[in-house]
């Protein structure tokens, strides 16, 4: 059984690049910025995970403005690390400003490569989660009950990853077991916890997705299962561990900006 899916590509898109120049507008008229100085990346508080939106603030916190490339984006979201600073001066603050004129910054970044610090953690984490769902899959005819735990674990552990490391979308390897465990719960005739893993699963946002065979089987079973339970196109059932641990975490997350909008991307020096 093939539990994970192959690297993308071009997890470094800096391979080519020395250094990229971006062009900021400042929309915070109370920034204090010089040549020279360090600037700091983070994710829109408006952008959701995955988003090409980017936020500028100075060493001090400062916010500058925002940006949206994708490039320095997908790098950072991998666990790239960039060296960041202003390379043009602010202008004479005594020379009176036109009536809606903008200031624009010029920030030089330079890519310092991976930060393995961060990915070798989350690396581990989805070998865990492999050994996990292999013994599910041994313990599956045998010992239903012990395999049904396994997986259980191991989307939980999913589910964990996801929420708490910014950068395990990119990362995770290990495929998304709804299809091994739906069709376990489906043997063993638990056809509405069949039912609702799969509903709960297309809740969750899955990054790395499903390969096309095993999308193909889930939505068989599904079909299955809902002529099985005589369900309406429009009912929706919840209650199932997979959706209610989700849930948890979404809730959790929603009033922990912290964890998924403050983020700092980059580790930069001046």
């Amino acid at each position: 059984m093939n539990t994970t899916r192959k690297p993308p590509t071009a997890v470094d898109p800096f391979r080519v690049e020395e250094k990229l120049t971006l062009s900021v507008v400042i929309d915070n008229p109370d920034a204090d910025w010089r040549k020279g100085q360090a600037v700091i990346f983070k994710r829109a508080l408006e952008a959701s995970a995955g988003s090409d939106v980017l936020e500028a603030r100075l060493d001090t916190g400062a916010r500058l403005g925002q940006i949206c490339n994708t490039l320095i984006a997908k790098y950072l979201q991998a666990g790239g690390k960039a060296r960041a600073k202003i390379i043009n001066r602010p202008g004479l603050s005594f020379l009176p400003a036109k009536k809606g004129q903008l200031k624009t910054a010029l920030i030089e970044v330079r890519p310092d490569g991976l930060d393995w610090s961060l990915i070798d953690p989350i690396i581990q984490r989805d070998n865990e989660i492999a050994y996990k769902i292999t013994e599910a899959a041994h313990f599956s005819k045998r010992q239903p009950s012990i395999a049904l735990a396994f997986y259980q674990d191991a989307i939980n552990d999913i589910i964990d990853l996801h929420f708490e490391n910014p950068l395990a979308d990119h990362w995770r390897r290990v495929i998304f077991p709804v299809n091994e465990l739906s069709a376990l719960l489906e043997s063993q005739k638990e056809y509405k916890r069949a039912y609702e893993t799969i509903r709960a699963y297309e809740a969750f946002d899955d990054k790395l997705g499903l390969p096309p065979e095993e999308m193909a089987q889930l939505q068989k079973r599904k079909g299955r299962l809902k002529n099985e339970l005589r369900l309406n196109d429009g009912e929706v059932k919840q209650g199932s561990p997979l959706y209610s641990k989700q849930m948890e975490e979404v809730r959790r997350l929603a009033v922990d900006n912290a964890v998924t909008n403050l983020h700092y991307f980059s580790k930069n020096e001046g």
